[in-house]
């Protein structure tokens, strides 16, 4: 079923199909619509023969209207998605003054080789302040290479929101990733999640999160190989006598199943904060005095000793509101459920 929202500023089809014709008219004012859309948003959308082709005639001559793009879980293959990374870099080149593109979304597309080059060049030369495209690995491509943008990072000036999850990054990809995250100076949002690095590339990414100096908010659901060291690590450079950039850290809790990581973790915290912790739910709030912090990490994590088959109910929700407490110079620590 196709779903389409027209305003001034907004283009929006969810669904449906698209044809070249309607591609290339995309922008066209109508009586509802007096100008070209700022926004256009294509969501689910079956390009149908050379649609892709009409759509990036459309960009070519509207660009300097465009201030968001997004063309999102459409299927498009690397060629189909490349022609419209190759019409954005064109409008660059012929009137950088007037690009207005700020905000790209390309995710849950099939983009390889030609558009890893073209957003790197794009991330270079362009003002655009957010990209987000994770899971271009879907379906039998599990990897993509995506050295080009690590290594554009360094000289990305504008860009503020980096999502590359599920691309299948892997632990010999992380050195470049690194690399290009310490040079650059304003990324303050970074996804990773679901890719296939492993403890190695956690441990690494997170030895030199304190060189990374615009960023406040890093998202890792699902890495497969969480161990202690690398909590250890990834804790420690968070804690306020550390780093007070980083405000939220978001983990998939499911990975973290090692009774020694969560004491690991919450003793860590613990040494940096002596007043309250509470937590609040739809329960009420409760309030546990920091002497008695000590008994209770040691229930939550040992619950057998004191004759507790499994974890008490709902116990790493409560321990969620209470990391984020106990982070008295951090907005939220937050290790999410999945």
């Amino acid at each position: 079923m196709e779903d389409t929202e027209q305003d001034n500023a907004t283009f929006r089809q969810e669904g449906g199909t698209l044809w070249i014709e309607q591609a290339r008219n995309i922008f066209t004012t109508t009586a509802t619509r007096t100008m070209p859309p700022t926004s256009l948003e294509l969501v689910d959308t079956l390009f149908i023969d050379d649609a892709a082709n009409g759509l990036a005639d459309s960009i070519a001559i509207h660009c300097s209207s465009l201030k968001k793009l997004s063309v999102v879980e459409c299927n498009l293959m690397d060629e189909q998605l490349g022609v419209l990374i190759r019409a954005i870099l064109q409008c660059l080149r012929r009137d950088p003054n007037s690009f207005s593109l700020v905000d790209l979304d390309v995710s849950f597309n099939k983009g390889r080789d030609t558009v890893v080059d073209g957003l790197s060049q794009i991330l270079q030369i362009s003002k655009l302040k957010t990209l987000t495209m994770g899971f271009q690995a879907f379906g039998e491509g599990r990897r993509i290479d995506l050295t080009p943008i690590f290594m554009s990072l360094g000289d990305t000036r504008h860009l503020k929101e980096l999502d590359i999850g599920g691309n299948g990054i892997r632990d010999d990809d992380m050195p470049l990733l690194v690399n290009g995250l310490v040079e650059n100076k304003s990324i303050q949002v970074l996804d990773l999640s679901q890719n296939r690095f492993t403890n190695i590339g956690l441990e690494l990414l997170a030895r030199n999160l304190i060189g990374m100096m615009s960023l406040v908010y890093l998202l890792l659901e699902d890495i497969r190989d969480m161990n202690e060291e690398s909590i250890s690590i990834l804790s420690d450079t968070i804690l306020p006598s550390n780093n007070y950039r980083i405000h939220t850290i978001e983990v998939s809790t499911d990975l973290m199943e090692s009774n020694i990581v969560w004491e690991n973790l919450l003793y860590r915290l613990d040494r940096n904060w002596s007043g309250m912790y509470e937590f609040q739910d739809e329960y009420g709030e409760i309030n546990i005095p920091s002497p008695l912090w000590p008994k209770f990490i040691e229930r939550i994590c040992h619950p057998h000793r004191y004759g507790m088959t499994t974890r008490v109910p709902d116990a790493r929700s409560i321990l969620f509101h209470l990391i984020r407490t106990a982070l008295s110079s951090i907005e939220a620590f937050q290790l999410y459920t999945s």
